[in-house]
């Protein structure tokens, strides 16, 4: 059989100060079955894989949403982020999204847009997307 040691960490405290989180380790040990650790290994690749996926891209897309304050939006869905995001654009230019010519491209990252047309603020919001998107392209 497969043997899995757990490991429990609780964060312990008073009274209302005790927090509920805890977490779960598992650690997997091979059977010294063949059969049995081969499908277990090539089981757990594409989660191995995800966490690689995961790490690349976490950093700079929690960079996005604090730059576009999408932070805030519980759950925010990167449609839901994007459009915050078009939001942000168009507040320099008095709701006129046109000003900043934005137009979807064939390289990353995919859009164009006139950078000239945007404050600081929202430079820095486009240089966050630009590099979520690379991290992404890495990570596939």
């Amino acid at each position: 059989d497969t043997v899995f040691e757990e490991r429990i960490i609780i964060n312990m405290g008073c009274g209302g100060s005790k927090k509920k989180e805890k977490k779960t380790d598992f650690e997997m040990e091979k059977t010294g079955s063949g059969s049995i650790d081969t499908v277990f290994e090539e089981a757990s690749a594409p989660f191995c894989t995800l966490a690689g996926v995961y790490k690349k891209v976490s950093k700079p897309l929690r960079t996005l949403k604090e730059k576009t304050g999408a932070i805030v939006v519980k759950g925010v869905t990167p449609e839901e982020m994007m459009k915050i995001m078009l939001c942000d654009f168009s507040a320099p230019c008095d709701g006129d999204i046109e000003k900043i010519e934005l137009k979807p491209d064939d390289d990353s990252p995919f859009l164009k847009i006139k950078k000239s047309s945007l404050n600081h603020e929202c430079v820095e919001i486009f240089e966050a997307f630009e590099k979520l998107v690379e991290h992404t392209a890495e990570a596939a």
